[in-house]
């Protein structure tokens, strides 16, 4: 079948390869009169002041401030020091629409928090009226808005806000990247109107309080909003009260710019709770049915790691916007044996007044698996549906019953071609893990590469593999954070996935990062399981000495050696021994030996099996690595 594409924007990829965290001129903000029993007017004259770039500093305690209205704010960086907390001063919250950073008309600018907090107080706000309004970040008619590995907790409304102003009737050009958006009330993230937005590597959690409680609501306001070249890369949407991922589309229609969202490779799990009054599900889908907003929006390799709820629920029209899934994993869905809980379900629009068609969905190799007795795909219609359009693709579905779709007061079917293999279960497939490059270094752009690997006796259908991220890393800090899944696409052996250093200019060796997959009924795990990479600073290759010479670090010969490898210290003045250790591709160290940098030093291979190795020495002074290769012996 054919597949729906988006493409990113000139604009925002020229944003996104120019966007540059130094400037001309920089204080600390703390050089405006730091109080730590009140900040407020510290903080906000720092971020009004003429300063490019504004370093919110540490200090002995938190950074405690009352609402910060900002307008037109131009050409500034923001760096929140690691350790900072920006707090929200209690009692100082009670207007209606508070918020503890609100920026109007902004432009060109970069917010940077990593290991920082912004930090309301959510159950202070629970007893206010309409408390959902008091946000964390609110963007209002903004462009060219950069937000970094900032921490966003316990806002009384949204973590982050992005609508448009009277002037700017929609925010323009938001790259958000390794934030983290927990415990909020209303929403995660509220989209209202915004053109060229990219979240990558960010996690929308726990968000409970007053309804909706999506991990992020794409929700415009009124018809000249507009949802144009949206993206999420990398995301996870975990434990909301409603869904993970929702497009309330309602208030756009037939006049209003056609929509484009593209939610890529991210990871849905366990959203949903009881308590809602919204129907559940992990992904949640609308539109106006009288005279529906056109468009498109995809999601391409989207793993759902086990949900109480349906993977998707809509009332979405045939004639509004398409939406496709390609390569999709829904895996133990729909858990609870609930009336109206079928895995995928659609629902008419209304059910007093003459609607369109349901539809308008392709299912490109779309996996689905539950233990309940339910059809897995289900139409609910009514007396005021004509019946179904436009319902194509292909699902791969496992559940204990064999449930054939079910379709209630659906009298007419147009284009509806979607086919689907039902069983109760698969041959047994065993997944592995193949590293490519086995370190990712901070500021050479050199990234870890590996590769998830299935073998199986059907590959017909795409297979979603968690992980867990751990080690001596700080995941969002020292490397980029991930999603925690990833899906191999459906008739291929293979997914490739990277680990990004984050530049953070501070020296602190040569750390670990760990890849675990997790087990499941649906794979062995085959082969080296976790994985060890390593996270290289700037100065893994050559160091300074005290003097300030730059030291070379080591060679090794023959590549590829077969029976002996020699290490030739070049030009190292170092007292004291070394620590020499040869890693394999994996990360595991498998020979480790002291001592001292004076000669050569050859150590004996042959007994190593062929292939690619890395040997480290560790030093006080710092950190080397050489990649050296096994040949075959002759």
């Amino acid at each position: 079948m054919p597949k729906i594409n988006l493409f990113i924007s000139i604009s925002l990829l020229t944003l996104l390869l120019t966007v540059d965290d130094t400037f001309a001129s920089k204080i600390n903000a703390s050089t405006f009169g730091y109080n730590p029993a009140d900040a407020t007017v510290c903080f906000q004259a720092a971020i009004q002041s003429s300063f490019d770039t504004v370093v919110v500093d540490l200090q002995t305690g938190d950074w405690n401030v009352g609402p910060g209205n900002f307008f037109n704010i131009t050409n500034k960086t923001i760096i929140f020091s690691p350790g900072v907390t920006l707090r929200a001063l209690p009692g100082a919250f009670n207007a209606v629409n508070a918020c503890l950073t609100k920026f109007t008309n902004a432009s060109n600018v970069t917010i940077i928090g990593y290991g920082a907090e912004f930090r309301m107080n959510k159950s202070e706000y629970a007893i206010l009226n309409n408390s959902e309004y008091r946000m964390n970040i609110s963007l209002i008619g903004c462009s060219n808005f950069t937000i970094k590995g900032l921490v966003i907790n316990e806002s009384g409304g949204d973590g982050i806000y992005i609508g448009g102003s009277g002037s700017n009737g929609f925010c323009e050009d938001i790259f958000i990247e390794d934030v983290r958006c927990m415990n909020h009330y209303r929403q995660g993230m509220s989209i209202i109107s915004v053109r060229n937005m990219l979240v990558k590597n960010s996690y929308f959690t726990n968000t409970r309080g007053t309804q909706p409680e999506a991990g992020v609501d794409v929700e415009p306001n009124q018809v000249n909003d507009r949802i144009v070249n949206l993206r999420f890369e990398n995301c996870a949407f975990t434990e909301n009260g409603w869904a993970g991922f929702a497009a309330a589309l309602i208030n756009l229609d037939s006049t209003s710019v056609p929509v484009s969202i593209e939610i890529n490779n991210c990871y849905f799990k366990m959203n949903g709770r009881p308590q809602n009054t919204y129907s559940l599900a992990e992904i949640c889908l609308s539109a106006n049915y009288i005279s529906p907003v056109q468009g498109q929006v995809v999601f391409n390799n989207c793993f759902i790691d086990s949900s109480n709820y349906p993977a998707l629920y809509s009332r979405k029209v045939a004639n509004a916007y398409r939406v496709a899934f390609n390569n999709c994993f829904f895996k133990n869905v729909s858990q609870l044996q609930l009336p109206y809980n079928e895995p995928v379900s659609l629902e008419v629009p209304d059910y007093f007044n003459p609607t369109p068609y349901l539809g308008g969905f392709e299912f490109n190799d779309v996996f689905l698996s539950y233990q309940t007795n339910f059809s897995f795909f289900r139409v609910y219609g009514a007396g005021t549906l004509p019946g179904i359009k436009d319902l194509t693709g292909h699902f791969t579905v496992v559940e204990p019953n064999n449930n054939p779709p079910l379709y209630t007061s659906v009298p007419g079917m147009v284009n509806v071609t979607y086919t689907y293999t039902n069983q109760t279960g698969l041959p047994a497939a065993g997944v592995s893990i193949s590293v490519q490059a086995p370190a990712a270094t901070e500021c050479n752009g050199q990234r870890a590469a590996y590769t998830f690997i299935r073998s199986s006796s059907d590959i017909s259908y795409p297979l979603g593999i968690s992980y867990r991220q751990s080690g001596t890393v700080t995941p969002g800090d020292d490397v980029h954070l991930k999603p925690g899944g990833v899906v191999i696409s459906a008739n291929t052996l293979q997914a490739s996935d990277t680990t990004v250093a984050r530049e953070d200019t501070l020296t602190e060796g040569t750390e670990t990062e760990t890849i675990e997959m997790e087990t499941s009924a649906f794979y062995q795990i085959t082969g080296t399981n976790p994985i060890i990479i390593l996270i290289n600073d700037c100065n893994v290759t050559s160091v300074k000495d005290e003097d300030g010479n730059r030291i070379s670090g080591f060679s090794v010969f023959p590549v590829p050696a077969k029976e002996e490898l020699n290490i030739f210290f070049d030009k190292i003045d170092f007292t004291g021994s070394v620590l020499i250790q040869i890693l394999d591709i994996t990360g595991r160290v498998i020979l480790t030996q002291h001592c001292l940098p004076l000669s050569n030093l050859t150590l004996a291979v042959s007994e190593f099996p062929q292939g690619t190795y890395i040997v480290r020495i560790v030093h006080e002074k710092g950190v080397y690595l050489k990649k050296w290769i096994k040949g075959a012996d002759l």
